[in-house]
C-alpha cells in the first residue's frame, strides 16, 4: 500500500477527539500522518489536538483553514496530503479498527474511490421506527449506471487516478452542502470509477435535535435540492416532473401504514426528497444551511 494520509476536516466538533483515537487505533494499514483540518474562524481545534498528540502514535498535522466553507477545509487537506491515497472521515463519526484496512484492499488498479458505510448509532429513547429503519445512517447509492457519486464521510481515494489531477472541491458549495457529491460527479464524468462496501465500518453517534423529525426531513429535502440542482442541465422539467410524481405515489403510500411505523417513515422521507429535487430542478438554488 502506497503512502496514506487521514483527513479530518472539523468545526467546533468535541466528539473530534474520539475521531482521532479512531483512526489512531487502526490495523492493517500504514498511515503516513493524519490531518486535521479546522474550518472555525478561530483555531478552535489546535488545543485539543495538541493536547492529544502524545497520547496518540501518528502524527497529527493541525490546519486552520477558516471561512465556516467546508470546500476550503477538504481542499487545503488535498493541498497537505502526502503519497498516493487519501482518507477522509468525519469529525462526529468513530472508526471500525479495521475500517481503512477494507476500504484500502478494496481500492484496487483503475478504482479512484472506495466508499464505506457510515451507520448512525441512536440512543436507548430513540424511537422504535428510527432504529430501524436507521434514516441517519449514510449508504451510497448504485444506479443502473453504477455508482456514480460518493461522500467524504467514510472513504479512501486514489490520488494519482486522472480524473483527480487538479480536481478541486467547488467553493460555491462549501455553504450550502453537497461540495464532497459534486467534487466525486465531476471525477465520474472525468473517467472515475467507484466502489462501495458493506465492510470497513464507521459509526455516526446520532445527536436529540437531529432525531426531530422536522430536523431529518429537512436533512433529506436539501439533499434532493442539491441532487436537483446538480443534475438539471437541460432536463430540469423533466427531471421536476418525474420526482413530482414519486412524491405524489409516496405522500399516498405513507398514508397506509400508522405513523410509528418504519413502513410511513419510508416514504416520508422519500417525499422530503423527492420534494427538494422538484425544488433544485426548477429553480437551481440550493439556500444556505446545514446537514
Amino acid at each position: 500500500m502506497s503512502r496514506l494520509t487521514v483527513a479530518i476536516c472539523t468545526y467546533r466538533r468535541p466528539f473530534l477527539a474520539e475521531t482521532i483515537l479512531s483512526v489512531d487505533a487502526q490495523i492493517g494499514v500504514q498511515i503516513d500522518r493524519v490531518l486535521i483540518v479546522d474550518n472555525d474562524e478561530t483555531p478552535s481545534a489546535k488545543t485539543l489536538v495538541e493536547q492529544l498528540q502524545p497520547s496518540v502514535s501518528l502524527p497529527l498535522i493541525y490546519i486552520h483553514a477558516p471561512a465556516r466553507n467546508i470546500a476550503i477545509a477538504r481542499n487545503a487537506a488535498l493541498d497537505a496530503a502526502r503519497g498516493d491515497h487519501l482518507a477522509f472521515i468525519d469529525d462526529d463519526e468513530h472508526a471500525a479498527p479495521d475500517w481503512l484496512a477494507h476500504l484500502c484492499t478494496a481500492l484496487t488498479p483503475g478504482i479512484a474511490a472506495v466508499f464505506g458505510p457510515v451507520i448512525a448509532t441512536y440512543p436507548d429513547d430513540a424511537p422504535a421506527w428510527m432504529k430501524s429503519l436507521s434514516p441517519h445512517s449514510h449508504i451510497v447509492p448504485a444506479t443502473r449506471g453504477g455508482i456514480m457519486t460518493g461522500h467524504t464521510a467514510s472513504c479512501v481515494i486514489d490520488m494519482t487516478h486522472p480524473a483527480f489531477f487538479d480536481a478541486i472541491f467547488p467553493v460555491d458549495r462549501g455553504v450550502r452542502q453537497s461540495e464532497d457529491s459534486a467534487f466525486f460527479e465531476e471525477a465520474y464524468a472525468r473517467g472515475a470509477r467507484y466502489v462501495r462496501l458493506d465492510e470497513g465500518l464507521v459509526y455516526e453517534p446520532v445527536l436529540p435535535d437531529r432525531m426531530e423529525t422536522d430536523w431529518l426531513l429537512a436533512r433529506k429535502a436539501r439533499h434532493g435540492r442539491a441532487y436537483g440542482v446538480r443534475q438539471r442541465q437541460g432536463r430540469g422539467w423533466f427531471l421536476a416532473a418525474r420526482s413530482a410524481a414519486k412524491w405524489l405515489y409516496c405522500w399516498i403510500a405513507a398514508r397506509r401504514f400508522g405513523e410509528q411505523t418504519p413502513q410511513h417513515w419510508r416514504y416520508q422521507i422519500r417525499c422530503a426528497l423527492h420534494k427538494g429535487i422538484v425544488r433544485g430542478a426548477l429553480t437551481g438554488r440550493i439556500p444556505p444551511g446545514s446537514g
